[in-house]
C-alpha cells in the first residue's frame, strides 16, 4: 500500500515560472500527483483569489493564503488567524514611511502603496509605467493608489503589510519592530512581509497534515523564499529550488531545478514513481 503523503508547496519563485505562470507539464503532473493519492496543498503569501488566478482549484486539495493567515479547503475556510488592526497597519505605514521604503497594503481594499513625500514622485511615475506596460516593476502595481498620509486611506485590518526596498533599509525596519508582536519574513531580499505573531506556512502544513492524519515523516516542503523556512521546519523533506534564497537553502534537504525549468514538476513525477514501489 502506498504512503499518504502531504505536499506543500509555494508558488511564486518555485511552482509558477518566471513568467509567474503555470506550465502545462505542472498541470499535468499536479493532477497525476492527486489521481496517486498525494494531497498538494498551496502554501503561499498570496491573498486566496490571487492564488487561483494562478492555480486551478482542481489541482490541489487545499490552500494556504497570506503566508498561513488563512487556510482553505474546497473554498472554504477551515482556520484562520488574527489581522493586522488599523492601529498597527499605521504603526507600519510610518515606519517603513521614515525608511524609505514603499509600503504596500494588500487586502479586502484597493492596493494601496504608501511611501516618504520625497519617494512619492518617482513611486507614481513607476505604477504609470506599469499601467502603460512599458516597465514592469515587480512591486508596483498598476491599480495602486500612491499616498504619503495615513489618514488617506480607509482600512480597519488586513492580513499583511509588505514592504519593498533595499535590504539595508529593509533590515533596519525589522530591528525596529517588536518580535512578540510581529512576525517578518523575506520573501526575497528586496520584498518583506509583516503579520500578527503566530502566522506561518509551517502552521498551515501542521493543519492540513492533523486533518488528513499523514505524519511528520510523510511531510514534504517545496519552496525559494525565507518565508518557506517556516514550511521547512514543519516537514521532514525539505526541498529548496535551486533559485531559491541562501538563507532557505541551509535548510534544505534536497536542491531541485529552477522553477523555469519545471523543477517542482520533475521533483513530484520521481515522488509520484517511488511512492508506486511501495505499494
Amino acid at each position: 500500500m502506498s504512503k499518504k503523503i502531504l505536499v506543500s508547496i509555494d508558488l511564486d519563485g518555485t511552482l509558477l515560472n518566471k513568467q509567474s505562470m503555470l506550465t502545462e507539464t505542472t498541470k499535468e503532473t499536479l493532477e497525476k500527483a492527486k489521481k496517486a493519492g498525494i494531497k498538494i496543498l498551496i502554501n503561499s503569501g498570496r491573498p486566496y483569489e490571487n492564488i487561483l488566478s494562478k492555480v486551478n482549484s482542481k489541482l490541489f486539495d487545499y490552500a494556504s493564503s497570506n503566508n498561513g493567515q488563512a487556510v482553505y479547503q474546497d473554498g472554504h475556510i477551515i482556520q484562520s488567524f488574527p489581522k493586522l488592526k488599523q492601529n498597527e497597519i499605521e504603526e507600519l505605514f510610518y515606519l517603513g514611511r521614515k525608511h524609505f521604503v514603499i509600503v504596500n497594503l494588500h487586502g479586502d481594499i484597493p492596493t494601496v502603496q504608501g511611501c516618504h513625500p520625497l519617494l512619492y514622485p518617482f513611486v507614481k511615475l513607476g505604477t504609470l509605467l506599469v499601467t502603460s506596460h512599458l516597465f514592469p516593476i515587480h512591486f508596483l502595481s498598476a491599480s495602486s493608489n500612491v499616498v504619503t498620509s495615513f489618514h488617506k486611506i480607509k482600512v480597519s485590518e488586513i492580513a499583511k503589510v509588505c514592504m519593498a526596498g533595499s535590504y539595508h533599509q529593509l533590515k533596519k525596519v525589522v530591528a525596529k519592530l517588536d518580535p512578540n508582536k510581529y512576525v517578518t519574513t523575506f520573501v526575497n531580499k528586496n520584498w518583506l512581509e509583516i503579520q500578527c505573531v503566530g502566522i506561518s506556512k509551517g502552521n498551515a502544513i501542521d493543519i492540513v497534515a492533523k486533518q488528513e492524519n499523514i505524519p511528520f515523516e510523510n511531510i514534504y516542503a517545496i519552496g525559494d523564499g525565507e518565508n518557506d523556512i517556516a514550511m521547512f521546519q514543519h516537514a521532514k523533506h525539505r526541498i529548496a529550488m535551486k533559485n531559491a534564497m541562501e538563507g532557505l537553502k541551509k535548510y534544505a534537504t534536497t536542491i531541485i531545478g529552477p522553477n523555469h525549468e519545471d523543477g517542482v514538476a520533475k521533483y513530484l513525477e520521481q515522488l509520484i514513481e517511488n511512492n508506486k514501489t511501495q505499494m
